[in-house]
């Protein structure tokens, strides 16, 4: 269980409770690279004195709102801007706008009543934490225009793959910020990210300055090897 919550620590580092997990209300599949980041980035923050347990919230998938409310968003601001030019927008775009235009009011009134209670139970759990420390992206970067269709082995929607992670702390109104992570075994970049209570900005910014101090800087003096 994730530690007792306690006052964040002034200027060299954090005392407050962290717990990190790559798992949002259901199992979220992430490449073993990411994983790896995480882990790393939990080490930096106990180092700086951080109380960094390994616990996932109890918590409504923030993927059975968020393309919901995405996509009806997206019809409403900006389907009658694009009417007659859907041939200029990319798949992704297109396929939004259209289905956010097919998505009766229950539809909406379902995803907010699962906002609602996403937010109440994400707010049980920061009861006992300061923060929750997880991944910014379920893989590393990829080469431009290839189709993730798979995360570590587990099929997914290739439109999804951006937002496993991301969505939570805009649907509840946290704040969030995102730190570089190590490089993975191949160099290429990974992130992870620290959400915290609706306007505790002041924590988020001392756990991220602590692990900003814990790692070197800006760019992190990690090892890319196991």
């Amino acid at each position: 269980r994730c530690a007792s919550r306690s006052t964040a620590c002034g200027h060299s580092a954090t005392r407050g409770a962290c717990a990190a997990t790559t798992t949002l209300g259901t199992e979220t599949p992430c490449q073993p690279a990411v994983a790896e980041a995480l882990a790393a980035a939990a080490a930096a923050l106990r180092a700086a004195g951080a109380i960094v347990t390994d616990e996932a919230p109890q918590i409504v998938d923030p993927l059975d709102i968020f393309p919901t409310l995405s996509a009806v968003g997206a019809a409403a601001n900006y389907g009658a801007l694009c009417e007659g030019r859907e041939e200029e927008l990319a798949d992704y775009t297109r396929g939004s706008l259209r289905r956010g235009a097919r998505l009766s009011g229950v539809d909406v009134a379902r995803a907010e009543a699962l906002r609602d209670r996403l937010a109440h139970e994400l707010a049980r759990f920061f009861e006992r934490c300061d923060a929750l420390l997880m991944p910014t992206s379920a893989i590393v970067a990829h080469e431009h225009g290839a189709r993730i269709d798979e995360i570590a082995g587990r099929p997914i929607n290739p439109w999804t793959i951006s937002i496993r992670y991301t969505p939570l702390a805009n649907l509840v109104g946290a704040p969030a910020i995102a730190l570089p992570g190590p490089p993975d075994r191949d160099g290429l970049p990974t992130s992870v990210q620290v959400v915290a209570r609706p306007v505790d900005e002041p924590t988020l910014l001392r756990i991220a300055a602590a692990y900003e101090a814990a790692v070197g800087g800006l760019e992190p003096q990690f090892s890319s090897s196991p």
